[in-house]
């Protein structure tokens, strides 16, 4: 580190040690900051499963409070510097709490997700991305959605960031499952995500058995919507061809990855999709819809783009799939390659880091 003070970033995030999307970001970008030498001192909103955080971190929660959270971050317009404090804002209801810290002259960067800026922004919300100093989004097309949503927003540089995930750690145990092919979708199981595609593969497998009587479906997550799900594949008497297996561990999540023979979510909704790439760094094929994803999955040599609207095309993607394993391997190993070379951690914080451009920000940056 430069000479002088460390600098400091204050990370705020729905949540940090979640299952989620946001949360595995956020924890990336906090890895990624302290391992650049900031300080990160991350306000989570939501209570914690856990309070582990990586070196160089400091989680403090505000157990689902947005009172308590938007009084800690204001305090804090009382404490910091800003000549060596900034503030990432992983998403936009949040930055609205730090714009007392703006006030001071305290820089800001907001990263886009997908979903919660497909719509129009409030008038705080609005004011908090005219404040930012930069602005972050995982993919093209959760831009293109936010300036849809927000066209007074159309001057706005956005800068990309793909996302990235940490290879496997090592070998995994025995099958996780004992039950010969299946393909997989992994997802939290609840109402508002019902645009990935759960209930069209439930409705589809009926006509998968009809060529392929043993392959079978297998939905990792949980939530409220999971006894609905349940009900629905009874009643089509499909109990023993779909498996719900409830919330996993990461090790048993990663070993059924390993052991599907390919990977399905049809959502229509993903600003990005970190399970594809989970999915590709296990070296499986993934079915996806049209949007984010085929960013992610190249058409043809990597996995499948099907617009799940189009439900007789999606079942003769799965069945081609089903059919042709060894084509389908070759997917899978291609698609190892693509995480490799473009979606790993490094990738992502090069880009962070990049994009927050903050080597010119006086001691935010690491000299060896």
């Amino acid at each position: 580190m430069k000479a002088g003070t460390a600098p400091r970033v204050l990370l705020l995030t729905p949540m940090f040690n979640g299952r989620d999307g946001i949360s595995l970001v956020s924890r990336m970008a906090a890895a990624s900051l302290s391992a650049h030498g900031f300080l990160v001192d991350v306000y989570s909103l939501c209570a914690e499963p856990y309070t582990d955080a990586p070196p160089g971190v400091e989680l403090w929660s505000a157990q689902n409070s947005r009172y308590r959270f938007a009084s800690r971050v204001a305090s804090e317009a009382l404490k910091i510097s800003p000549a060596h404090s900034l503030i990432l804002a992983m998403h936009v209801h949040l930055a609205v709490t730090a714009l007392p810290l703006v006030t001071r002259g305290i820089e800001m960067s907001i990263f886009l997700h997908g979903i919660e800026v497909w719509k129009p922004l409030r008038p705080r919300e609005r004011m908090a991305m005219r404040t930012a100093s930069t602005v972050l989004a995982n993919s093209a097309v959760t831009v293109q959605k936010f300036f849809e949503a927000n066209s007074q927003f159309g001057d706005l540089h956005i800068d990309l960031c793909p996302l990235g995930i940490a290879s496997c750690a090592g070998a995994v145990a025995e099958p996780f499952l004992k039950r010969g092919r299946f393909a997989l979708i992994v997802g939290r199981l609840v109402g508002e995500s019902r645009y990935k595609g759960h209930d069209i593969l439930i409705d589809l497998w009926s006509a998968v058995l009809e060529q392929f009587p043993d392959f079978k479906l297998v939905i990792a997550g949980d939530g409220p919507d999971r006894r609905r799900l349940e009900e629905k594949a009874a009643a089509l008497g499909l109990s023993e061809a779909v498996t719900f297996t409830g919330l996993l561990s990461d090790e048993k999540l990663e070993r059924l990855y390993r052991d599907c023979e390919f990977f399905v979510m049809p959502s229509l909704a993903e600003g990005f999709g970190l399970v594809y790439l989970e999915a590709m760094r296990a070296g499986k094929a993934c079915v996806a819809a049209p949007g984010a994803a085929a960013s992610v999955i190249e058409d043809g040599k990597t996995g499948v783009i099907v617009d799940p609207r189009r439900r007789d095309e999606l079942l003769r993607a799965l069945i081609s799939l089903v059919e042709h394993p060894q084509r389908t391997a070759e997917m899978g190993a291609a698609g190892y390659e693509r995480f490799r070379n473009t979606f790993t951690a490094e990738h992502f914080s090069n880009s962070l880091m990049n994009a927050l451009q903050f080597s010119e920000k006086g001691d935010a940056v690491c000299a060896e």
